[in-house]
């Protein structure tokens, strides 16, 4: 039996890979845009949230200083409707939950 022919190899050098060096590093950091541009955008989109959820919490503020407001003068103006309408609501809230009671037993 005949052995497979091999053709001839030559050693191969082998070197290690070097390092970036830490001077390296640092010059391609300063000149690196698209890492400067992440950082302003991410700087103007926190801005965006903090202003909205300003204007958000203001608004809310107005809402329910405008509803207080509003409930004041209605008990000082019509009592007795905000009682009828606090006692028909309770009915309706007894009759809904006595029909929903009966469905599960």
């Amino acid at each position: 039996m005949a052995e497979p022919a091999s053709l001839p190899v030559s050693p191969q050098r082998v070197e290690p890979i070097p390092w970036p060096q830490t001077t390296e590093l640092n010059r391609a950091g300063k000149n690196n845009v698209p890492q400067q541009q992440f950082h302003e955008l991410l700087e103007r989109s926190r801005h965006a949230l903090v202003h909205s959820w300003d204007s958000t919490q203001r608004a809310l503020l107005n809402v329910s200083r405008g509803a207080r407001h509003r409930m004041r003068q209605l008990k000082r103006d019509r009592p007795v409707e905000i009682i009828a309408g606090v006692a028909i609501a309770a009915f309706l809230l007894g009759v809904g939950l006595r029909v929903w009671r009966s469905r599960y037993e």
